[in-house]
């Protein structure tokens, strides 16, 4: 999937897909993917971080709002992403405008989650102990992807970093639930 969004040209996606006969099951499978991002994975990933926008807002409103936002347009640009990569299978091997218009979606997609992941960095930050650590491992996975994404967005670093931040994220979620809040952290 990754290979396919990172597509710059015609030639990139007749090699992604090969010649026939593999090519019609390769580009069946891709559908079924392209379907499961857009109706399962696309919401389920913003309703988590939107949810961690949520929860660490009172650490600061302004970071809150702005990475809500960065959240909700990151979100949008891979939706609108998910429908040039129908347009391309449709039309294979696409046109010089559909590759124009994946280039910005992607990139703006991945470098807007790369911000919001630093930010939740910065808000998780002022939270109890092992969250600095969980911040800590955030901040650093967005800073990552987003380097790797305008060095080398091939590079498995990129989706690494985002794993790691979203990882560190779940971390934190989880042992805050278990956590019993300090007598401040109530007030």
């Amino acid at each position: 999937m990754i290979a396919f969004e990172l597509a710059r040209n015609a030639g990139d996606v007749v090699a992604l897909f090969g010649t026939d006969p593999c090519r019609a099951a390769l580009i069946a499978a891709q559908r079924s993917a392209l379907w499961l991002d857009l109706l399962g994975f696309i919401p389920a990933y913003a309703l988590f971080l939107l949810g961690a926008v949520v929860a660490l807002r009172r650490a600061n409103l302004g970071l809150a709002l702005v990475a809500f936002n960065l959240v909700m347009i990151a979100a949008t640009f891979d939706l609108i992403e998910g429908l040039i990569l129908f347009r391309i299978l449709g039309e294979l091997p696409g046109t010089e405008r559909s590759f124009t218009g994946l280039f910005w979606m992607v990139r703006g997609k991945f470098a807007l989650l790369a911000l919001a992941e630093v930010m939740l960095a910065v808000m998780l930050w002022r939270g109890w102990g092992l969250a600095k650590v969980a911040a800590g491992a955030m901040a650093a996975g967005g800073v990552v992807a987003l380097v790797t994404l305008f060095t080398d967005p091939h590079d498995p670093m990129m989706m690494r970093g985002h794993m790691v931040a979203w990882s560190a994220l779940l971390a934190a979620a989880a042992w805050g639930t278990l956590r019993r809040p300090t007598a401040i952290e109530q007030a």
